[in-house]
């Protein structure tokens, strides 16, 4: 690192930017290999995450909130001395927990994609912007 010169660094935040730009196709690429996932159930993880965020999209969720309603299975961990504990909570008794039916009319997943794509351009939280 300490020998790159500017042309090093302009093509590893050219190569970065490539990167970044794929995020929203890896993530729903992911999304589509939770079906038929947990066989067995009436659900399958697909069908869960689309009623978990067609549900918080239908009680009027933002829409970060409703794309982690959709991406909440591909990781979920949950600990108790977190900040947002109670958030999760909430989350799991609205949308999760009842997410399991399997007569429950789900959104597709092309009708959540253009929030994916919006949420996943967007400059991450916390990050100061490039420049």
């Amino acid at each position: 690192m300490a020998d790159g010169t500017r042309e090093d660094y302009e093509l590893l935040d050219h190569l970065e930017e490539e990167f970044a730009a794929g995020t929203a196709d890896r993530v729903l690429a992911q999304l589509r290999e939770l079906s038929g996932s947990l066989s067995g159930y009436q659900v399958d993880r697909l069908e869960h995450s689309l009623q978990t965020a067609t549900r918080a999209h239908r009680d009027g969720a933002e829409e970060e909130l409703v794309v982690a309603a959709l991406l909440h299975d591909i990781d979920d961990l949950l600990y108790r001395d977190h900040p947002w504990y109670q958030d999760a909570v909430d989350f799991c008794h609205r949308w999760d927990q009842c997410a399991f039916d399997p007569d429950y009319e789900s959104l597709p997943l092309e009708f959540f994609e253009p929030m994916v794509r919006r949420v996943f351009a967007r400059e991450p939280f916390g990050l100061a912007p490039r420049g």
